[in-house]
C-alpha cells in the first residue's frame, strides 16, 4: 500500500529548506557540493542506500541546490531509459538533450559535440561478427572472449583463408580512427561544464573551474546488463576533467547483477570497485534523541494524516517513531507501519462506538 503523495516541481525548486528538508539531507547536499567543486579530475561515485530510503527525492532536490549555486547538473533516470539497447546511446541522448538548450547560442559547439558522440557511437557499434572472426584468426583476441563462438565456427573456418597484410593494416587504421573519435569526444565533454554553467546573482565563480554533476538515478531498478553497461561506458568513454557522475543506487543490487552476468561469486565486489572512485553512504547517522530521520518522518506523517498532535496521541505516535528507528526501517516500510496503525486505530474506534 502506498500513501506517499506525488511531489510537484515546486517542492524540488526550493532545494533544501526548513519546510521540505524532511529528512535533514541539506547538510549532505552542501558537503557533496563543496567536495565536487574542489575536485579537478573527473570522478564516478555511488550514492549507496537501500530501496525506499529517499535517494531519488534527495537527488532531485540536490539538482536544484547545485543549480542555485551555479553548478550545472544533468539528471538522468536510467530506469526510464533501460528499454534502449545501447547504454552508450542512452547516456549520449541525455547529454544531447541538455546541450540542445544552448544550441541557438552555441550552434558550432552543438554540431561538433553531436558529431563527436555520433562517431564514438559508430566506433563502438562497428565490430561485427566478421571483424571478430578476423580478430580470432590474427590471435588478437581469444575465442573464449566471443560469446557466440560455437555459432560462428563455420564462419571462422571460411575466414581463415581471407587473411592478408592489407586487412591487418585496415584493422589497425580503423582502431587508430576509433581512438581519435574517443579523444575528440573527451575534448568536447571537457568543454561542457563551462558551456552549461549559468551566472548566479551575487555569486562570483570561475567558470573554468566549475564542475558538471551528472546524477544517474534508479540504476538498481534497471535490467542487469543495462546497469552494468552504464558502468562500463562511463569508465571507458565518458571520463573527462570536471565531469562527475553520481550513481544513485544500491550497491548490493549491483553486486547481484555482476554475479548473475559473469558468475564471479565473491569477486563481484572487486569487479564493481574498478568502475567507481568512492562510495557515499546515504543512511549514516541522522538520529536525534534516539529517533532516526525516518522515525521523525513517521511521527510527522501520523500527525498529518490523523490531524492529532497532542496528549496521548502524540505519545503513541512517538512510540511508532521509536519502533521505526529501532528496526532501521526504510521510508516505504515506515509508511506501511503508519497506514497499518491508522487502519487499526479506525477499527478500534468503531468497536468502541459499537459497545456504547
Amino acid at each position: 500500500m502506498k500513501i506517499r503523495r506525488d511531489l510537484d516541481e515546486s517542492f524540488f525548486d526550493n532545494g533544501f529548506n526548513d519546510t521540505n528538508d524532511v529528512f535533514q539531507r541539506g547538510d549532505l547536499a552542501r558537503r557533496l557540493t563543496g567536495l565536487y567543486e574542489n575536485l579537478e579530475q573527473g570522478t564516478v561515485s555511488i550514492l549507496d542506500g537501500r530501496w525506499g530510503t529517499g535517494k531519488s527525492v534527495f537527488a532531485r532536490q540536490w539538482k536544484f541546490h547545485l543549480e542555485a549555486r551555479g553548478v550545472p547538473c544533468i539528471y538522468f533516470d536510467a530506469f526510464a531509459a533501460d528499454y534502449i539497447d545501447s547504454p552508450f546511446r542512452a547516456i549520449a541522448t541525455a547529454f544531447v538533450r541538455e546541450v540542445q538548450a544552448v544550441r541557438s547560442s552555441e550552434r558550432e559547439f552543438y554540431e561538433k559535440f553531436v558529431s563527436a558522440l555520433s562517431k564514438a557511437a559508430k566506433s563502438i557499434a562497428a565490430p561485427t561478427a566478421k571483424f571478430a572472426v578476423k580478430a580470432v584468426s590474427f590471435g588478437l583476441i581469444g575465442a573464449a572472449e566471443i560469446e557466440s563462438a560455437k555459432e560462428i565456427t563455420d564462419e571462422i573456418a571460411s575466414g581463415l583463408g581471407d587473411i592478408s597484410e592489407a586487412s591487418v593494416k585496415a584493422m589497425l587504421e580503423e582502431q587508430a580512427n576509433d581512438e581519435a573519435n574517443f579523444r575528440a569526444l573527451q575534448v568536447s565533454l571537457e568543454q561542457l561544464p563551462s558551456l552549461l554553467s549559468k551566472p548566479v546573482k551575487g555569486l562570483e565563480k570561475d567558470e573554468s573551474e566549475t564542475p558538471l554533476i551528472i546524477i544517474i538515478d534508479e540504476l538498481d531498478r534497471c535490467r542487469p546488463d543495462f546497469a552494468l553497461g552504464i558502468l562500463e561506458c562511463l569508465k571507458h568513454f565518458f571520463r573527462a576533467r570536471r565531469l562527475h557522475f553520481v550513481l544513485v543506487t544500491n550497491v548490493n543490487h549491483l553486486l547481484l547483477s555482476v554475479q548473475s552476468r559473469y558468475g564471479v561469486g565473491d569477486a563481484a565486489s572487486e569487479y564493481i570497485q574498478k568502475f567507481y572512485d568512492f562510495l557515499i553512504p546515504f543512511e549514516v547517522g541522522g538520529r536525534s534523541h534516539g529517533m532516526s530521520r525516518t522515525g521523525h518522518y513517521a511521527v510527522n506523517l501520523l500527525k498529518e494524516l490523523t490531524g492529532e498532535s497532542r496528549g496521548e496521541a502524540l505519545e503513541i505516535f512517538s512510540e511508532v517513531g521509536y519502533i521505526v528507528s529501532a528496526y532501521d526501517l526504510s521510508i516505504r516500510q515506515a509508511e506501511k507501519i503508519v497506514i497499518t496503525f491508522i487502519l487499526a486505530r479506525i477499527d478500534f474506534k468503531k468497536m468502541n462506538c459499537a459497545l456504547l
